[in-house]
């Protein structure tokens, strides 16, 4: 799966992410930033052809793959106004790097044609550098209910640097991206209905965190769990980097009369817990879609829990990049169960 897959994963009913590459440091940064700009044009014809109402513009520059440290990784660029992002991710491990102080003028979009170019310049030194050239192929309205959206897809070339550690570094003075895309995007409110998507579970409030999912698709589902630890970096200034490991967990066990969830990790990721609610829970209605397929949706929110482990069974992994991450024994978390029924 891409980081722009991981990305792109919708929220359900409340702030809360799946991480994905960038996840944590994209969507968050995206949502805190001033990102809808306005589209910066190739020529000054187009740039007068839009709208007053600002655009947001989001160029994702595809995956690119480098082999290194024995791992095959598949790098990738995002870049909007004022906010840069650079994923790394392999088998299980993605990872990425957030940068909230690049100037507007790194990023030049056409936004008739879709044609763009981003130069990092010295905004993500010293751990990055990027010059790319998106190249669009095909072009394609979304689907809103109000507002517009153009996607273009194509190709992106150029050079890239990423320092992620002391020992692994990703550099290639040519570098051809696949999958890339341009969105241009005049306040489009979807036209589609919302995707089912599972309950989640997480635990911690601060950096590291793990989360998971919880059972009640109408499906069969794959139990997942992500640990998760974020790092300012010192320099450049308003940047820092997620490491993101993701393992195989076992099915949770939710008992409804004690309001309390157990969930259970082995493998890349390791460790347990038991998630008891303390507060009543909130209970929401709506409906979804799922392989055609419409339900209605009853979602359990329990937003204030508490959660324990067992001696040196706290959830931990190892990042390649970020080294051992292991999540407080105790602390606070939140879990919802989520039933559907057909209709």
């Amino acid at each position: 799966m891409t980081f722009l897959d991981r990305f792109s994963r919708t929220v359900r009913g409340r702030s809360r992410t799946v991480s994905r590459p960038l996840a944590v440091v994209g969507v968050v940064a995206l949502a805190l930033t001033p990102l809808a700009a306005t589209a910066q044009a190739g020529a000054a014809e187009t740039r007068a052809a839009q709208p007053a109402a600002p655009a947001t513009v989001i160029l994702f520059s595809g995956d690119a793959t480098f082999h290194v440290g024995g791992h095959t990784w598949l790098v990738s660029v995002l870049a909007s106004d004022g906010f840069t992002g650079l994923g790394a991710s392999t088998t299980h491990e993605f990872d990425s790097w957030g940068f909230l102080s690049v100037p507007s003028s790194d990023l030049k979009v056409n936004a008739s044609t879709g044609a763009a170019t981003f130069s990092a310049h010295s905004s993500l030194a010293p751990v990055a550098f990027a010059k790319l050239r998106f190249t669009p192929t095909s072009r394609h309205k979304a689907s809103c209910s109000s507002g517009s959206e153009t996607d273009f897809n194509g190709r992106s070339t150029g050079s890239i640097t990423l320092v992620a550690s002391s020992t692994v570094k990703f550099k290639s003075a040519r570098v051809t991206f696949t999958g890339g895309s341009v969105s241009v995007d005049h306040g489009c409110v979807q036209a589609a209905g919302n995707a089912c998507i599972a309950g989640s579970w997480n635990l911690g409030a601060n950096s590291p965190t793990v989360f998971g999912n919880t059972p009640g698709l109408p499906t069969r589902q794959k139990y997942t769990v992500d640990v998760i630890k974020s790092v300012n970096l010192k320099a450049p200034k308003n940047a820092n980097v997620t490491f993101d490991v993701v393992g195989t967990a076992s099915k949770p066990v939710f008992a409804s009369k004690a309001k309390r969830l157990s969930v259970k990790a082995s493998g890349v990721v390791k460790g347990s817990a038991v998630i008891v609610a303390t507060h009543a829970p909130s209970v929401t209605n709506s409906h979804c879609t799922l392989n055609h397929k419409r339900y209605a949706a009853h979602d359990v929110t329990y937003f204030l829990a508490k959660y324990s482990s067992p001696a040196g069974g706290e959830f931990h992994t190892r990042s390649l990049i970020g080294g051992l991450i292991k999540v407080s024994r105790r602390g606070s978390g939140s879990f919802d169960i989520m039933t559907f029924k057909a209709g």
